[in-house]
């Protein structure tokens, strides 16, 4: 008997987008399976099922080795999303071309911080990298006009109120030499929330003027990937990713 599985999964799997994307698709009626409106949770069977997108028939392909990893080493300016794709603003413009499936990014940065983006063909291994069930440690380095005294510390630590929810650092290192104004910090989260660290610190009347993502789960900022530039994995750290969310 042919294994049947959530139609989003498989979906995801084949590279048409993310699951969250994939599932609001189904929600508004835009995907079909045999000529019928999908529904949230059905199971199909991958080579007898007819899947239809946007009135265009979805063919299946085998994944097997297609699942692809790239990591790219944002500039300050540049925008993680395809809007600005033809001004040469959103990071999607200076990607490779993919045979199979699209590149789906793996949590995003704002428009002022720069370091590593992931980015994959899987959506459902994206989605997990960002689910917060698997706690994947985000490490940046931060320069902050003022200092985080003792007390600050404990606050991060233990968390800070926001207006989506409690946010927190689970470890804070300082790397300043001197005594100048500014100071920079490591901070490591497992949080992901939109703008947490700015958010965080403007709590508590710190003000980030420079802010760089240096490290996503296992993988790290290449110190000769220069900006704007990008590199695929190798298997060894492809390998390394799959560990972390088994």
């Amino acid at each position: 008997m042919k294994k049947k599985e959530r139609l989003q999964k498989i979906l995801a799997n084949q590279g048409l987008d993310s699951r969250r994307k994939i599932e609001k698709l189904i929600s508004s009626k835009k995907i079909k399976i045999n000529g019928k409106i999908a529904k949230l949770g059905e199971k199909i069977t991958k080579k007898k099922d007819k899947i239809f997108v946007n009135g265009k028939q979805f063919f299946i392909k085998d994944n097997k080795n297609l699942t692809k990893f790239i990591i790219f080493h944002k500039s300050e300016g540049q925008i993680c999303s395809t809007n600005d794709f033809k001004k040469k603003k959103s990071v999607f413009h200076f990607l490779p071309k993919i045979p199979f499936g699209k590149w789906i990014m793996i949590g995003r940065l704002d428009i002022n911080t720069s370091g590593l983006l992931l980015f994959t063909n899987n959506g459902d291994i994206a989605h997990k990298l960002m689910h917060p069930f698997y706690k994947i440690e985000r490490e940046y380095l931060v320069r902050v006009m003022g200092k985080i005294d003792d007390i600050f510390f404990k606050h991060f630590i233990k968390g800070v109120q926001l207006k989506d929810g409690v946010a927190k650092f689970s470890k804070i290192i300082d790397m300043n030499k001197g005594k100048n104004c500014n100071h920079w910090y490591k901070i490591i989260t497992i949080t992901g929330k939109n703008r947490q660290i700015r958010r965080m610190l403007k709590f508590k009347n710190l003000l980030v003027n420079r802010l760089i993502r240096i490290r996503y789960g296992c993988i790290k900022l290449p110190k000769k990937l220069s900006k704007g530039t990008w590199k695929f994995l190798e298997s060894k750290k492809i390998q390394d990713i799959y560990k972390m969310i088994k």
